[in-house]
């Protein structure tokens, strides 16, 4: 194992949850917690974003669908603009139709409510068990080299801690 592997081994993972439901969230938390992961509770898409951009990067999100404002799966559509990060669906709809197109295009498991908090943690270690590289976890703003970083959930880029104009296809 390399010296940046071993790093990732060791660290705490982080999961970003979302949910409007302040009990759903505190139950969440509470599992997750007793799972040794570190939480970033928020309860819409739109604080969802703003941890994003002020924190980084998680090794998973837990998504709930319905929820006021921006719906769980256009907030999953707009993190997958900039990042493949591994999403977990956990909400009411019950719906084949939706289940399907939330796992084929945005989410890599689904969960409906009520949900059995053991058996979500189960399916976060299974889904993390089979990730080999978390290089997409990161701090908000990553330094490439001396002069370049990068903050990939604003699509900012700086040189010499300025930043740059960026075309479209570069964001």
């Amino acid at each position: 194992m390399s010296h940046a592997q071993d790093a990732w081994a060791s660290q705490r993972r982080r999961v970003l949850t979302v949910d409007d439901d302040p009990t759903i969230r505190e139950i969440v938390k509470v599992a997750l917690e007793a799972a040794d992961f570190e939480v970033w509770p928020t309860e819409s898409g739109q604080q969802a974003l703003e941890y994003l951009e002020t924190r980084g990067l998680p090794h998973l999100a837990i998504v709930d669908i319905k929820m006021p404002g921006m719906s769980g799966l256009q907030l999953a559509a707009k993190i997958q603009e900039f990042i493949d990060l591994p999403i977990i669906m956990l909400t009411a709809v019950d719906n084949t139709h939706t289940e399907v197109h939330a796992i084929n295009q945005l989410a890599e498991d689904y969960v409906t409510k009520p949900f059995t908090p053991e058996v979500l943690i189960a399916r976060v270690h299974n889904l993390l068990r089979r990730i080999t590289d978390f290089s997409y976890a990161s701090e908000p703003k990553i330094k490439i080299d001396q002069r370049l970083s990068i903050e990939f959930a604003r699509q900012i880029a700086y040189i010499d801690g300025e930043p740059i104009d960026l075309t479209p296809t570069e964001t």
